[in-house]
């Protein structure tokens, strides 16, 4: 599957500027020069996109460090309530992952939508 039109994922990027400087021979410096803008483009957003994933991920493990923590403390004072906040703690973990999914979504489809701009 091309992704590129250009041929670049099929035949590798020097390659591929090769035949489009020699199909556009009259004008293919220009072009070129705007393919590789185009590419570097892309590139910068794959950066930014895995960056912003990356601290999504590592704010993620921070709260759910945090939340374990809480969980943990909250369950060595139950004493015979035990079964009680077991049952809380659960809750409130299925609530944060639920969050956590919801909000890696919404960072999947704005960084889509800012890709396709």
């Amino acid at each position: 599957k091309l992704s590129d039109p250009t041929g670049k994922d099929l035949l590798g990027e020097e390659l591929a500027l090769a035949v489009v400087s020699r199909l556009l021979e009259p004008s293919g410096g220009v072009v070129l020069q705007v393919c590789r803008g185009l590419w570097m483009w892309t590139l910068l957003k794959e950066q930014q996109s895995q960056m912003a994933r990356q601290r999504m991920d590592e704010s993620i493990m921070e709260e759910y460090r945090q939340l374990q923590a809480r969980l943990d403390e909250r369950l060595s004072v139950a004493g015979p309530a035990e079964a009680a906040v077991r049952t809380m703690n659960e809750q409130e973990l299925q609530a944060f992952e639920t969050k956590a999914q919801e909000e890696r979504r919404e960072l999947w489809n704005t960084l889509a939508w800012e890709a396709r701009q």
